[in-house]
């Protein structure tokens, strides 16, 4: 075989090595399993709590009281407000939750024992409460299309009253149980389930607006949101 046709045998070889490699069907990563995720909105209750109490004395002239003028005893009345969650399952019955909010309410200052024996008077300053969370919830109970839930939640708050007055920054965390059910499940579009989820919890409080009192405060909250799957 002369040296021109071994060229021309090298050159058909590679073209038809060339045309396989083309025809051959490129491997692709599969794709792992999507994520569900939910969003919810509804409304937050928060029951009433104490904001502390004080006494106006007068002192003596060795700095000691002698004469308590009047009382007062602070407290939040019940607050309403909004609440938006975005959650994302991490695993089965396993999710995470960012959750951001916004109550009102009212500091309501009962006034006894006045020195003059004036009535006893109860004045309301309205307040409002921002705040930013994190949250984890477990799933448990699951059956059909309703199941319980255990909410463990932590995250920063801003409270204000009296047209920005009194402002204070604090710390809010808390858990609580709750139920979610589906009215439906099989959604078409985008938006795959869409049901309710109520929920009872009890909530923690360090710092925000404290009138004679410092520490945490305890109060019950109740949720009740129309909750989207995806």
């Amino acid at each position: 075989m002369t040296t021109r046709h071994l060229a021309i045998a090298a050159i058909l070889t590679l073209a038809a090595a060339g045309s396989a490699a083309a025809q051959t069907p490129a491997s692709t990563a599969k794709p792992g399993p999507k994520r569900a995720k939910e969003f919810s909105v509804g409304a937050v209750l928060a029951g009433p709590s104490s904001v502390g109490s004080a006494a106006a004395e007068l002192n003596d002239g060795s700095g000691s009281p002698s004469v308590t003028l009047f009382r007062v005893e602070n407290r939040l009345a019940l607050g309403y407000g909004v609440e938006i969650n975005i959650a994302v399952e991490l695993r089965r019955a396993f999710w995470v939750e960012v959750s951001g909010g916004w109550t009102r309410s009212s500091v309501d200052s009962r006034i006894t024992g006045d020195f003059e024996d004036a009535d006893d008077e109860t004045p309301a300053l309205p307040m409002s409460r921002f705040l930013v969370e994190g949250a984890v919830l477990r799933y448990f109970r699951e059956r059909g299309q309703t199941a319980w839930f255990i909410r463990l939640n932590g995250g920063w708050m801003r409270e204000t009253a009296g047209g920005n007055t009194l402002t204070g920054d604090g710390l809010i965390a808390g858990g609580g149980l709750g139920l979610r059910h589906w009215w439906r499940t099989n959604g078409k579009g985008s938006v795959k389930r869409v049901g309710l989820r109520v929920e009872g919890r009890g909530v923690v409080r360090s710092g925000g607006i404290s009138l004679g009192e410092k520490g945490l405060r305890f109060g019950p909250a109740g949720a009740g949101h129309i909750v989207f799957g995806f």
